[in-house]
């Protein structure tokens, strides 16, 4: 039984929390994105000259749930701890993406819509863990690198364009040591700046 593996940890001495050691996490996020907050810019010579703004307020690039896979490595010295990891949210793409008709730069009306979106992006984090034994509450503070890539349809012919941006927010969760060097780690996170405003993630780790 998991309760009986847990107070087999809790009753030794070499918990997670009470030494220097490095941690691989792997898990899933789930959270919000506003990805066209962030100017875009494009990357050839077929976009629209100016003016094309429809497609950046609406799905999949405006007030979006997202879910995807990420990863994280992190060196805990209790109470500190300093994370770096990478993650990749993905848009429900079962929602229709909505076509938009607007005038552009040069007055022409044009029809677009989104027909590929890819984000990654690189967490920095900082933080304390309290030194409690198997179950160890923590709080960072995260910031986050976003760079996107999207493709729309514009009067169909595609055009490129992709964005840089970056978010500051708060991480609060519980890591419980479930074996001498295997973890699980909950976790949810609220973001003031940037596109994303919260955001949750589970994952399964290994202490080094």
């Amino acid at each position: 039984m998991w309760w009986l593996a847990v107070a087999q940890v809790a009753s030794a001495s070499n918990a997670l929390s009470e030494s220097i050691h490095g941690e691989l996490e792997v898990g899933f996020l789930a959270g919000d994105r506003s990805l066209g907050a962030i100017p875009f810019a494009s990357t050839g010579r077929d976009a629209p000259v100016g003016g094309l703004d429809g497609p950046f307020r609406a799905y999949p690039l405006s007030d979006t749930f997202v879910t995807g896979p990420r990863a994280e490595v992190r060196v805990v010295a209790p109470p500190l701890r300093v994370s770096v990891g990478w993650q990749r949210p993905y848009p429900d793409w079962e929602t229709a993406v909505p076509e938009r008709t607007e005038r552009d730069g040069d007055g022409a009306s044009v029809t677009s819509s989104v027909r590929a979106l890819r984000t990654d992006e690189v967490l920095l984090g900082l933080g304390v863990e309290a030194p409690t034994g198997v179950l160890v509450p923590f709080v960072d503070l995260v910031g986050t690198i976003h760079h996107s890539s999207v493709t729309l349809e514009v009067d169909g012919r595609p055009a490129d364009y992709t964005s840089d941006g970056f978010s500051l927010g708060v991480r609060g969760g519980l890591r419980l040591q479930c074996a001498e060097h295997v973890f699980v780690q909950g976790a949810g996170q609220f973001v003031p700046t940037g596109p994303q405003t919260w955001g949750a993630t589970l994952g399964l780790g290994v202490a080094l």
